[in-house]
């Protein structure tokens, strides 16, 4: 049976990760969002890289974070806002990715 969906009603989006981990050393991760409209991602530091920034609507798409190393004790908490660029009927979508990072070991 084939079914039929018009993407265009009304927008949605779907994120695979809602939090994620990352030990002190750094790294990079990958996440993927779903959307039937276009998107962006804005990380909450410039420390973060996030490829792409951006993405087509009706598309599944893989984005890479990478994560700098954490030099201090203290851990680190990061989040990548991702957000619909549509607001159709007044729609607009937004969605939170938090990226908890731990510090370094002490030296004692």
């Amino acid at each position: 049976m084939l079914v039929s969906c018009d993407f265009e009603d009304s927008p949605w989006l779907q994120v695979s990760e809602s939090y994620k981990e990352i030990g002190a050393a750094g790294g990079d991760f990958t996440f993927q969002v779903y959307s039937n409209y276009e998107w962006a991602a804005t990380p909450s530091t410039a420390a973060l890289t996030v490829t792409p920034l951006s993405g087509e609507g009706n598309a599944v798409t893989t984005v890479t974070v990478t994560v700098p190393e954490n030099i201090e004790e203290k851990a680190v908490e990061y989040a990548i806002n991702i957000n619909t660029s549509s607001t159709s009927g007044g729609q607009f979508i937004s969605y939170v990715l938090r990226i908890y990072q731990s510090g370094q070991a002490s030296a004692n």
